[in-house]
């Protein structure tokens, strides 16, 4: 039977489980064995020097691509400003806010 925490007591942290309840080493140990088991099974993979090029290559186009777009984007929400008269980027005459009471004669 568990018992519940007094009222305002931190909750306890989650108690970890399977491989993160392992140690680094012995997590080195575990998955060195399970890559012996795979090679002499032979259903473990290797890349060679051109499929490592190739994944590198689709990697940076995605990166780059994701990258551009953001820039684009950021580009797009810097058009919103318009600018004034001057060529500076603000408020115009038009849209110049007004006196306390709305009216903008004096």
């Amino acid at each position: 039977m568990t018992t519940a925490p007094p009222p305002g007591a931190p909750p306890k942290p989650p108690r970890k489980r399977g491989f993160a309840a392992l140690d680094a080493h012995a997590r080195s140990l575990v998955s060195a064995a399970g890559g012996r088991a795979a090679h002499a099974q032979g259903v473990a993979h290797r890349f060679d020097s051109a499929e490592g090029r190739l994944a590198a290559d689709t990697r940076y186009r995605k990166v780059k691509s994701s990258a551009d777009m953001k820039a684009d984007a950021h580009a797009e929400t810097e058009g919103d400003v318009k600018a004034g008269a001057d060529g500076k980027a603000g408020r115009t005459e038009s849209n110049a806010p007004t006196g306390k009471d709305g009216d903008s004669s004096d």
